[in-house]
């Protein structure tokens, strides 16, 4: 299938997670509408309400949502903000979130909170932990003060597949809104929009282009959300408001559903186990050349594996893109190196363009590069 994406063959590609990958369909898709854009821009623009609604029900079809709650947005830190900052809030309240949160979301979350003088209580949930274990722990500190809780439906750090569906229960059952950050869920994850508040990328396992994502509100939270931009439709009702925000490019958007239709017909829903299984092996076989090993984090997410590191290589994240970065340009070959609980790992991840030749490569390139810790590590 590699024929499909445009992808450099002298790379191996095995961090589809990160930024995924467009297909050269797509690709071609989305440069025809801008093609047709610029023949004239005004019909363009004239005619943007009715290609809007079509791409809403195509990609609400998709999700298995109702695109009367579907708001675009062109990332899910958007989407999140968006809706950490529509959640009221009083002084001394506390915004509850795991500490395998995502990067920017911790940092929305640590924002919103401090414009409301809250505190902000990071629940620290074992790697290994099973669905139980993380909602247990995750409800002990949701109380009474709780103004939200913010969960990950698949960590980016640690490829972890959270139960935000039990999670977001039991919150509702105590009145507490929860947003959920499903970055990672469409494609991976069937009818995945769960919570008050959920918000996942186009551009990650369906392959649309970059800068599409969607947010999903619940009928009973929609009054309270704002647009970032104040636009021609503010005052209106929800998902009105942001679904013009001024003059953008919308190409992205439109084209997405060539990715969905082309992923259906690859048949990714059906080979999601058949990708699993391939990843168990390579990542297994990553691991073993370099005397590490493939780590159990519970629930794992169906394309993403957690591959152990030697210990010193990096305790924060600037110095593991920096290690990265240098990983890649040794060996060619693109993994992510998230760091958790100040230690780095690789995450290694794979889509339907990968084969198990692309692990051995890795497996044998990483072991040359990390048989010289020093020199991988020198700037």
């Amino acid at each position: 299938m590699r024929p499909e994406w445009s992808l450099d063959p002298a790379v191996v590609h095995l961090n589809h997670g990160s930024f995924g990958a467009v297909p050269v369909a797509t690709q071609r898709r989305q440069q025809l509408l801008r093609e047709q854009a610029e023949r004239n821009p005004m019909q363009w623009f004239r005619e943007r309400a009715d290609r809007l609604t079509t791409t809403k029900q195509r990609i609400a079809d998709y999700l298995g949502a109702d695109t009367a709650h579907l708001a675009l947005v062109p990332n899910a830190s958007t989407g999140a903000t968006i809706a950490l900052t529509a959640i009221p809030a009083t002084s001394g309240q506390r915004y509850v979130m795991t500490d395998h949160v995502y990067g920017a979301i911790r940092r929305a979350v640590e924002r919103v909170a401090a414009q409301h003088g809250c505190a902000v209580d990071v629940v620290p949930i074992p790697l290994d932990a099973d669905d139980d274990e993380v909602v247990r722990r995750l409800l002990t500190h949701v109380d009474e003060r709780t103004a939200c809780v913010a969960i990950d439906q698949i960590t980016s750090s640690t490829a972890k597949l959270m139960p935000v569906a039990a999670v977001a229960d039991v919150c509702r059952q105590r009145g507490i809104p929860v947003v959920v950050d499903g970055a990672h869920a469409p494609g991976l994850v069937d009818n995945p929009v769960v919570g008050d508040f959920w918000t996942g990328n186009l551009h990650k396992w369906p392959c649309a282009p970059r800068g599409t994502a969607v947010l999903h509100v619940a009928p009973a939270h929609q009054h309270l959300v704002q647009a970032p931009t104040a636009s021609w439709l503010e005052g209106e009702p929800y998902p009105a408001p942001l679904d013009l925000q001024g003059t953008v490019d919308d190409t992205g958007w439109f084209a997405a559903p060539t990715s969905l239709d082309l992923m259906a017909s690859l048949g990714l829903a059906s080979r999601r186990q058949e990708l699993s299984d391939l990843l168990d092996d390579g990542a297994a076989a990553i691991a073993a050349a370099l005397g590490q090993q493939l780590l159990d984090v519970g629930t794992p997410t169906p394309t993403m594996r957690l591959v152990g590191l030697p210990a010193g290589i990096a305790s924060d994240e600037p110095t593991a893109l920096a290690v990265q970065a240098r990983l890649a340009e040794r060996t060619k070959v693109e993994v992510a190196m998230p760091v958790w609980r100040g230690r780095a790992y690789l995450r290694i991840s794979c889509h339907l363009y990968n084969e198990r030749s692309d692990f051995d490569v890795a497996a044998e390139r990483f072991a040359a590069a990390f048989a010289d810790i020093d020199q991988l590590l020198s700037s």
